[in-house]
């Protein structure tokens, strides 16, 4: 009714929709930096992400290329957690290659081979963890499809 005997108040509306639209862009990034934050303090915890996900992909389809940014920056997400991932299995190795290598210089009254199995269990824990934490990795990136 304003509009019909206004012919100006079209562009006001057309002005604050933009600015409504730049507002909730805004805001999806801040939630965006969240999530990221989030995952800095969870590591991979497969269901919250799954969970971030689908709330993303409901209220994301109501904001113009929203979609496309939930998909790049849950993308870029998966990808960070596997590179995470691959950062912490080596540093674990090194850490148990540098015990191999103290348990070697050792004394001669301590069994080297009770060592040596020590230091196969430490990798096998890492490796096991590192398996794990890439499952949950690559499962919630295969969800993102």
């Amino acid at each position: 009714l304003l509009t019909a005997n206004n012919p100006g108040s079209n562009d006001l509306i057309d002005a604050d929709m933009e600015a409504y639209e730049t507002d909730l862009k805004d805001i999806l990034q801040l939630y965006f930096n969240y999530v990221h934050q989030l995952v800095d303090v969870i590591g991979t915890y497969r269901e919250l992400l799954e969970e971030e996900w689908e709330n993303a992909k409901k209220i994301c389809t109501q904001i113009s290329n929203g979609d496309i940014e939930a998909g790049l920056n849950f993308s870029h997400l998966a990808c960070e957690l596997i590179e995470k991932i691959e950062e912490d299995l080596k540093t674990q190795v090194d850490k148990c290659c540098d015990n191999l290598h103290e348990r070697s210089l050792m004394d001669e009254d301590v069994d080297q081979r009770l060592a040596f199995i020590e230091s196969c269990r430490e990798f096998k824990t890492v490796v096991q963890e590192a398996r794990e934490g890439t499952i949950k990795s690559l499962g919630f990136a295969k969800s993102l499809m």
